[in-house]
């Protein structure tokens, strides 16, 4: 019989010192907060197109010009404004290293092709 107690003893006490090792009063895991949801503008972009051949003699030389229309657009509820500053001639519309700066374009005058500086 003493073998048994010995056996009993040892298991109560593995039981007692198992249960005394939880922690008391265990507070559950916090639940993981959902990421927040990026912000989103309300309805569709607008986008307007600014081609260069077709408005090259209206913005070539005229800072004040191109801001007016600039403000234009931005009025009539536009998001965003692509300028096309590469035409089919292969220039570009700004001083660039890579390639030449038009110095004039050819476009729709009335009912004629011209050249326009």
């Amino acid at each position: 019989m003493q073998g048994r107690g010995v056996s009993y003893f040892f298991v109560s006490l593995f039981l007692l010192l198992a249960l005394s090792c939880q922690k008391e009063n265990q507070q559950p895991e916090p639940e993981p907060q959902p990421e927040p949801e990026p912000e989103v503008k309300e309805g569709k972009p607008r986008v307007v197109w600014i081609d260069a051949s077709a408005n090259f003699r209206y913005y070539a030389n005229d800072k004040a010009y191109i801001f007016k229309e600039m403000q234009k657009v931005a009025d009539s509820g536009f998001t965003e404004i692509i300028v096309d500053v590469r035409p089919t001639e292969g220039t570009v519309l700004f001083e660039s290293a890579t390639a030449p700066a038009a110095k004039r374009l050819a476009a729709w005058v009335g009912s004629s092709y011209k050249f326009i500086n």
